[in-house]
């Protein structure tokens, strides 16, 4: 006879009621879900990851009400007293009385107790009543210790689902978690990409903290919780622990499979199938996207493309990210033009700037532009379907809104760390300059070499070290900002443009931004834009610009700058420069609005709250 556990699989096993607004809702929605025969079979390739509008709308239709109705049982977990704050991943319920299903890779033993957090800002304590850790098989029940009914997923009992077949995560990226407080569990679109002997693998964007989370059908079954990612780039699918082989109660109990990634096909190069590529859409809707691309420019440094820009004005207002342009007090970087999307390349000035958004507005000297269509909202749906042009090009990136409300993003502090001593010539550079990360001094705009004297930082004489540290350690830098050095070398002045703390060499698996953090008010979602990508929009499936992709977080997140606050930056602007007689409302600290007539020089501005003039 086979060895059971019988302890896990009958509480597991039980049939589980599901709410019914769940029932009510998928039957009066129907979405088209794509399937494959063979789970071990190579996929075929699929142009896009849409085929049609109306499969799009269809997605979304289903997508929103049943993404709210199932995060209401997914769950973030930590530790209890002094080690509260530490983040032990995601989980789910699956049983009214409160049983949560999570990973069992969190080193606890049974009976040790964990903290539990709801959506609703609900927080229980629960004990952990059993472990199975290890790949393949990497899973845990705990039991919350307050008595009642809680929001709980039907499981899905049958056979693991077909290749190519749609799904979605939910669950609490840990390095978001460091960045901002009440953060909902947040909304991953994939497919499934194939099923092993004890897992199913999809293509979800997943992170630390995402372990434990739950994998759904559009059916809203629990497929598995999430046990890890296959690799480090983002082909590399994640690995769930499947419910179907948890409830027959024999297979955990079998070695793990160390090749199966590979059999798979996972981890060896070849596979290009849709499995692991991840909501690219090729010559799709181009009629809904014209307006779009049309209202997208490529912003140069000194000829090199350094970001994107959105028109937001047809008399050549256009929006992007400072951090990739200008330093952090605002000095641009290089020679700035913008190319439009008909070829033509123009020169730019900025006229206005936020250090605390990281945004730049520049003034184009062309008239009559095709600005983006906006559709100002005050709610944003997690499930909702997106799409992000990629210029130059007729593809286009496609994901869904993660979570339900627009979030804060606190800022990431940071400080140059340059290797420097005080000598007679004054603040120098040190020969462990040569030791630098050389991902890091490939950010480095010019050249920085042993000897060299650090004369000013943003203008300011730095005499000494303590001049020198005051200039580089201030509080309120951030991470992925640029400093401008005045460097003295032979006797020979020039300007080093260096970025703010070398922690921007973290890549995490992506070609994130610099600067990723310190937003006031962004919109989550799941559409990957790399890093020279921000700056442009984000399009919703009626073909109006929904938000400005600001930040590529990590592997997992893009954030978007609502319309808005955007549209609330023209008017500004817009008045200024007709009426430079009429205050303006400061938006808040640490932006700065320009003279229209000189845009070098900046208007006279107070703090917060005060008024604004013209020179």
């Amino acid at each position: 006879m086979k060895p059971t556990i019988p302890s896990l699989c009958a509480v597991l096993a039980r049939k589980t009621t599901f709410q019914n607004l769940l029932n009510i809702t998928l039957s009066v929605f129907a979405v088209a879900v794509a399937s494959g025969a063979d789970q071990t079979r190579e996929p075929s390739q699929m142009e896009n990851e849409f085929t049609s509008l109306e499969e799009a709308r269809a997605v979304e239709t289903k997508l929103h009400p049943l993404s709210c109705i199932l995060a209401r049982s997914v769950v973030r977990l930590s530790g209890t007293g002094a080690d509260k704050e530490h983040d032990q991943g995601s989980g789910v319920v699956i049983d009214p009385s409160g049983l949560i299903l999570t990973h069992g890779h969190h080193d606890l033993p049974k009976e040790a107790t964990l903290t539990v957090s709801f959506p609703n800002g609900n927080v229980v304590e629960a004990v952990i009543e059993s472990v199975f850790s290890g790949r393949g098989r990497d899973f845990s029940l705990l039991k919350i210790k307050q008595r009642g009914r809680y929001p709980a997923v039907q499981l899905r009992r049958e056979g693991s689902p077909a290749v190519g077949e749609r799904c979605f995560h939910l669950g609490y990226p840990g390095t978001l978690l460091d960045v901002t407080k009440n953060l909902p569990p947040l909304l991953r679109l994939g497919r499934i990409a194939g099923s092993g002997r004890t897992s199913t693998y999809a293509n979800c964007s997943i992170m630390s903290g995402d372990s434990g989370g739950p994998l759904f059908d559009f059916e809203g079954r629990l497929i598995g919780i999430l046990d890890l990612s296959i690799g480090p780039e983002l082909r590399h699918p994640g690995v769930w622990a499947d419910i179907a082989r948890i409830l027959d109660g024999t297979t955990f109990l079998s070695e793990a499979d160390s090749d199966e990634a590979v059999r798979l096909g996972f981890t060896n190069g070849k596979r290009k199938g849709v499995d692991t590529q991840r909501h690219i859409a090729s010559n799709l809707w181009p009629e809904l996207l014209a307006s779009a691309r049309r209202a997208t420019v490529e912003v140069l440094i000194d000829g090199e493309l350094a970001v994107l820009g959105t028109i937001i004005d047809p008399n050549g207002l256009v929006l992007t990210k400072r951090s990739e342009i200008m330093t952090h007090s605002g000095g641009v970087l290089g020679k700035l033009t913008c190319r439009l999307f008909d070829g033509r390349e123009a020169l730019a000035s900025s006229v206005f700037d936020s250090q605390a958004d990281d945004v730049a507005v520049l003034q184009l000297p062309i008239r009559g532009l095709t600005s983006a269509p906006w559709r100002p909202q005050t709610q944003f749906l997690r499930g909702k379907i997106v799409v992000v042009p990629i210029p130059g090009k007729e593809a286009c990136e496609t994901g869904a809104i993660s979570a339900d409300w627009m979030v804060k993003i606190e800022s990431l502090p940071g400080e140059v760390e340059l290797p420097v001593e005080m000598r007679a010539q004054g603040v120098t550079l040190t020969d462990a300059v040569r030791d630098l990360d050389n991902d890091f001094t490939k950010l480095i705009r010019g050249t920085l070499k042993a000897g060299d004297v650090i004369t000013h930082v943003d203008e300011e004489a730095t005499p000494d070290l303590a001049a020198y540290e005051k200039q580089t350690r201030s509080g309120s830098f951030v991470v992925g900002e640029f400093l401008r050095l005045t460097v003295l070398r032979d006797s020979v002045s020039t300007q080093v443009s260096v970025p703010i703390d070398s922690r921007v060499t973290e890549r995490s698996y992506v070609d994130h931004s610099l600067r990723l953090t310190g937003f006031p008010s962004v919109i989550i979602h799941d559409t990957i834009v790399g890093r020279r990508q921000c700056g442009g929009p984000m399009v919703d499936l009626d073909g109006t610009v929904v938000g400005v992709n600001i930040a590529r977080f990590g592997r997992t997140s893009t954030f978007a700058i609502p319309p808005q606050r955007i549209q609330s930056w023209v008017r500004e602007i817009n008045l200024a420069s007709t009426s430079p007689e009429v205050p303006l409302k400061y938006i808040r600290e640490g932006s700065q609005l320009r003279s229209s007539t000189s845009p070098e020089v900046p208007l006279k501005y107070t703090r917060e709250g005060s008024q604004l003039r013209s020179n």
